[in-house]
């Protein structure tokens, strides 16, 4: 058994501890990492440590975490919270009231260090995930993920966190973002799109050049197609 065997086969104590809502994100992340590993050729713990980074740095721009924290931080808060039954469902789905006290929550440093590392990634992952969906129904970032994994250059943590920004601003799903480099978005839709990606890069790169942009989305959509 190798070592993502090892970390799935004992995800599921995660998943029941969490909670419901952020348990199911956390079981859809597990799930998606393995075979995306092998599609990619990739180890899944670095595809993992990946997709936390870029998690992480939106989670912070949108003031789900801090700046000073960690997602393997938050996440082994939102678990032994949840070891004490302080679950989202237990605030009744307000993440807000939920969020203050995982904010407050005293991590047990004897449980914590006996704790896989992607334990705590996948629930830290899956609480930003959710505390996006709740700041925006434009925030959802699940499908992202394999972008992140499959072109961590392009996708990086601050290019991220740009998108995110503009997303919220404009009001844009960011679940799109994915159709439009695999080619899967409808036809109609490619110009939106395209908008969208112009208008997050002149806020992420202050020397943003049209043309040579195009030619990176170009770049990067190709290189997406060829291994997803």
């Amino acid at each position: 058994m190798g070592i993502w065997d090892r970390i799935c086969s004992t995800v599921s104590t995660v998943v029941s501890t969490v909670g419901s809502a952020i348990g199911v994100a956390a079981s859809s992340l597990a799930n998606t990492v393995g075979p995306l590993a092998v599609k990619l050729g990739m180890a899944a713990p670095n595809i993992l440590s990946t997709i936390a980074k870029v998690v992480q740095a939106i989670g912070i721009v949108m003031d789900i975490v801090k700046p000073h924290e960690t997602i393997e931080n938050i996440g082994e808060k939102v678990i032994q919270a949840g070891e004490q039954g302080i679950t989202l469902e237990s605030f009744d789905d307000d993440f807000q009231k939920y969020k203050e006290r995982i904010d407050r929550f005293k991590i047990d440093p004897e449980k914590a260090k006996d704790r896989p590392v992607e334990h705590q990634q996948i629930a830290g992952i899956a609480y930003v995930e959710r505390g996006l969906l709740n700041r925006s129904s434009y925030l959802g970032i699940s499908n992202l993920y394999p972008l992140m994994a499959a072109q961590k250059n392009f996708f990086s943590p601050e290019r991220m966190q740009a998108y995110a920004q503009v997303a919220q601003d404009v009001q844009f799903s960011m679940n799109k973002i994915k159709n439009y480099f695999d080619g899967s978005c409808a036809f109609s839709e490619r110009s939106k799109i395209e908008d969208f990606l112009h208008s997050a890069e002149k806020r992420y790169d202050s020397g943003y050049n049209k043309e040579n942009y195009a030619d990176t989305l170009n770049r990067v959509c190709s290189n997406v197609k060829a291994v997803l």
